[in-house]
């Protein structure tokens, strides 16, 4: 299972990094001879213009779109261009083929509320889905701008990015979210094991603790000062997964 910042990098990763064109239906295959004929098939990209970019694409190139992006990270793509389908296993890891519609509906903690919307959320209009991967951004797979996997502004203008409205947003049950946290939080400890594997006494569980930092790129490990009261300091590492803000 990918935690939400795993799910968010591997999405920019993906507009960053790889060639992509959207081709309906498809979740990440490289767009091969064999591939081309399969996913021309479908009546949408079957379109005169669309036909001729699919045509125009090497085999460099991976065909997703909306939904495809999702359901193909989470079934494994990684790009490889040998694979039939860019190394995804088709509705493996539990992860079902449905629609963006059916994927807002399985989601968790789903709001129309986007101040508080988290990492490696998705985020929803009707018919159309996208992944918010932090700062006011979100990667999406649309035949409209660029064509491909690209980063849009999400809710609002953020300069040099194309700007989508979004009317939801959730979480995925195949993905672990945890919380972020900085310097001055106050927080529980909900797990049973500091990050270096040692056990927790229940006293320490039982009080409220201050965060004194983070540290890690993806900011898992926090460092745990003083308790709220002051009358203890364990100085201890904790991962971000076993907190929760008091």
């Amino acid at each position: 299972m990918f935690t939400n910042k795993e799910f968010a990098s591997l999405a920019l990763t993906v507009a960053k990094t790889y060639k992509t064109l959207y081709v309906r239906a498809c979740f990440g295959a490289p767009m091969t001879r064999a591939n081309k004929d399969r996913y021309e098939k479908n009546s949408f990209n079957a379109k005169p213009e669309r036909l001729a970019k699919i045509e125009a694409a090497d085999s460099d190139t991976f065909g997703f779109d909306c939904s495809g992006l999702i359901k193909g990270l989470l079934w494994g793509w990684n790009g490889e261009k040998s694979k039939v389908y860019g190394g995804a296993k088709y509705a493996s890891n539990g992860v079902p083929d449905i629609s963006a519609n059916q994927l807002i509906k399985i989601c968790n903690d789903v709001s129309e509320d986007f101040d508080n919307i988290e990492v490696g959320e998705v985020v929803w209009i009707s018919g159309h889905i996208g992944i918010y991967v932090g700062d006011g951004l979100a990667v999406e797979c649309t035949y409209r701008w660029d064509d491909c996997v690209q980063i849009t502004a999400c809710n609002r203008k953020v300069e040099g990015y194309h700007r989508r409205n979004w009317t939801k947003h959730g979480k995925l049950p195949y993905v672990e979210y945890i919380k972020e946290f900085k310097a001055g939080d106050r927080v529980r400890i909900t797990g049973s094991t500091y990050y270096n594997g040692k056990h927790i006494p229940n006293w320490v569980k039982k009080k409220t603790w201050i965060v004194k930092s983070v540290k890690g790129a993806n900011g898992y490990k926090v460092l745990i000062d003083k308790s709220v009261d002051c009358n203890n300091a364990i100085n201890s590492y904790v991962h971000a997964r076993d907190l929760d803000f008091e």
